[in-house]
């Protein structure tokens, strides 16, 4: 299971797994107070989760492998979950520095096309911490990258790693 997984900062602080969330300010990292977001409001649900537990979670958004359900269920719940539901706009391939025309959301994925790959991430920052995931479901593949700083610029090298990645995937010699 996702043992360190929270529905409140407040648990995940408790836990003794957590590290406190920074800003850079006038080229000085320094830590900045958190402040939990009503549920309704809050990202994921208002979970908060350790890179530990992503990789199950990331497991399952991959198709559910040995996570002991059966397969036609996590194959039905995945197709949902990470199909477009909403087609969206230049503005936001641009966003996503996304190379396909058709960027879609679905399910809290943007979902696009990158060099023939199937590509869903999710991005988020919030007081002091920055997160990304990317899948590749049609390889295999995901990734999840956290900072506990709060930067525009850590993101944007979150999805150069993406980008670097698919390139990676789309080279001749990766199908061998």
């Amino acid at each position: 299971g996702m043992s360190e997984t929270y529905a409140s900062y407040a648990s995940a602080r408790g836990s003794g797994n957590w590290a406190e969330g920074h800003a850079l300010t006038s080229g000085t990292v320094t830590p900045i107070p958190t402040t939990e977001l009503p549920p309704p409001l809050a990202a994921a649900g208002g979970l908060t989760s350790s890179a530990a537990d992503l990789g199950p979670w990331i497991q399952f958004q991959l198709g559910g492998r040995g996570i002991g359900t059966p397969q036609g269920v996590v194959d039905s719940v995945l197709r949902n979950i990470q199909r477009p539901q909403v087609l969206l706009g230049s503005l936001y391939q641009a966003t996503f520095r996304a190379p396909s025309s058709v960027v879609g959301y679905g399910h809290g994925w943007v979902v696009y096309e990158d060099r023939g790959h199937r590509v869903l991430e999710h991005a988020g920052a919030w007081q002091g911490y920055t997160s990304f995931i990317a899948l590749l479901p049609d390889d295999n593949v995901g990734f999840a990258l956290l900072a506990n700083l709060r930067q525009g610029a850590a993101l944007e090298e979150l999805r150069r790693l993406r980008t670097a990645l698919v390139r990676a995937l789309a080279a001749p010699s990766a199908s061998k």
